[in-house]
């Protein structure tokens, strides 16, 4: 009886074996095809090209001989070069107006804003929107304004623009160099910025 036991388990075992081999020997026979499968390609693929040639700032500032008056404005911007038929995804930015230089103290120079629609003015906490952006002001101390504005998908555009702000106050009679600057980070070719600068009148003694 253990001898019939035993045989019936090699046979078992031995006819295991066997289909082992059988469905071996078919997976290696059986052809392998290969089904393409439509990717959809990445949607940065399509954006446009942000250029660094075509970025820049604008603006001017000027000074007054006859009123010792300074003032002018900045707005920086990224330029883009894409279809206009596309959507271009925006990251987060960051403006960040500068005044530095041979500005009076006393009475404190102004900040405001051209061009744009403002819910506060330059407060903070002001929301800023302009030409499909949408920004809010961080900060103002007097000297400087920082805003920012959110990520987003905007309409076909050539050109990505923060707002114009203007500055205006009296040169503090020194005969030195007065500076109004902006700065626009967040994109991916890196930073944009630049300075205006004039000339404060001389105070007479």
């Amino acid at each position: 009886m253990n001898e019939n036991v035993q045989t019936s388990t090699r046979l078992e075992a031995s006819r295991g074996i066997k289909r082992r081999s059988v469905v071996k020997a078919a997976a290696w026979a059986a052809p392998v095809i290969a089904t393409a499968v439509a990717v959809p390609a990445m949607s940065a693929s399509s954006q446009p090209v942000w250029e660094i040639d075509a970025s820049g700032v604008s603006g001017s500032l000027n000074a007054s001989a006859s009123t010792n008056t300074v003032s002018g404005s900045a707005s920086a911007y990224y330029g883009l070069d894409g279809s206009s038929s596309q959507s271009i995804i925006v990251p987060a930015l960051t403006a960040t107006y500068t005044r530095s230089g041979a500005w009076a103290s006393s009475p404190a120079p102004v900040f405001s804003l051209l061009g744009a629609s403002g819910s506060d003015g330059l407060n903070p906490g002001s929301i800023i929107v302009l030409n499909g952006l949408t920004w809010t002001v961080v900060s103002n101390d007097g000297i400087q304004v920082v805003m920012t504005s959110q990520p987003t998908t905007v309409p076909n555009t050539w050109e990505l623009r923060s707002p114009n702000i203007r500055v205006s106050g009296q040169g503090d009679g020194s005969g030195e160099r007065a500076y109004w600057g902006v700065e626009l980070t967040g994109a991916p070719i890196g930073a944009v910025s630049g300075n205006f600068d004039a000339t404060v009148p001389v105070l007479p003694a």
